[in-house]
């Protein structure tokens, strides 16, 4: 059995919360034969971020008692830590 080089390609179309990634291999023997493979992923961001932190809980105070405003930070499955 003799082996056909396989070569590899991968492009990327569109950008941002919903892109498609298309992967091509193409394999070649030695007279020039060829038969290639390509893969469609689609990906799209359809699940929302995440807070990192306990939420603050509604609170009941007095007028001189309002707690300070917290900072809070999120994480998202496609993207970076988010403030």
């Amino acid at each position: 059995m003799v082996f056909a080089e396989v070569t590899y390609k991968e492009v990327n179309s569109g950008e941002g919360c919903s892109y498609e990634i298309y992967r091509i291999w193409t394999a070649e023997d030695e007279c020039g034969n060829t038969t290639v493979h390509k893969q469609t992923i689609v990906v799209n961001d359809n699940v929302g971020p995440t807070f990192v932190e306990d939420l603050p809980a509604d609170v009941a105070v007095s007028c001189d008692a309002i707690p300070a405003v917290p900072v809070l930070t999120a994480t998202d499955n496609c993207g970076a830590l988010l403030k």
